[in-house]
């Protein structure tokens, strides 16, 4: 139901264990690559749907907000901004007063129906909810690593 674009027929963990490191070591860069993180997301919406209903609700959120950033990073690029990174896409929408904008505030904040940016889905809102996401599967999948004999609920 859900299918992202580049996805692979079976979930390898090992190469989500190596994207895992890939991505945790990116802040510490300095430099998130949207590719690299749209990439991880991608991996995770895999191993999500191995495991069936159950956890469909959340990652269908984390596929939306990956568009979000993918199609944010496209309008930012379309109207000659340097987009190199993920800080770069938040830095570029900080600067034309679009920080705080989820899509139904956007009025609130000054962005009227003449507005382009009237209805835009902010890049800060959604990479924070991807990063927690992460942060979150990331941990289910050290306590799977460390107790294989454990239920996934109880990860």
């Amino acid at each position: 139901q859900f299918q992202m674009e580049g996805e692979e027929e079976k979930f390898n963990l090992n190469k989500m264990i190596e994207m895992s490191q890939l991505v945790a070591e990116m802040p510490v860069k300095g430099e998130i690559d949207i590719d690299k993180l749209i990439e991880y997301c991608n991996a995770y919406v895999l191993m999500l749907k191995t495991m069936g209903r159950l956890v469909e609700i959340g990652f269908s959120d984390i596929v939306t907000k990956s568009n979000i950033l993918k199609e944010n990073r496209a309008i930012w690029l379309e109207k000659g901004e340097t987009v190199d990174n993920l800080e770069h896409l938040i830095d570029v929408e900080i600067s034309y007063g679009l920080g705080s904008v989820n899509g139904s505030n956007n009025k609130k904040l000054g962005f009227d129906k003449k507005s382009e940016f009237y209805t835009l889905i902010g890049s800060c809102r959604s990479a924070e909810r991807v990063l927690r996401f992460i942060l979150l599967l990331q941990r289910i999948i050290e306590n799977m690593l460390n107790d294989p004999e454990e239920s996934f609920g109880a990860c």
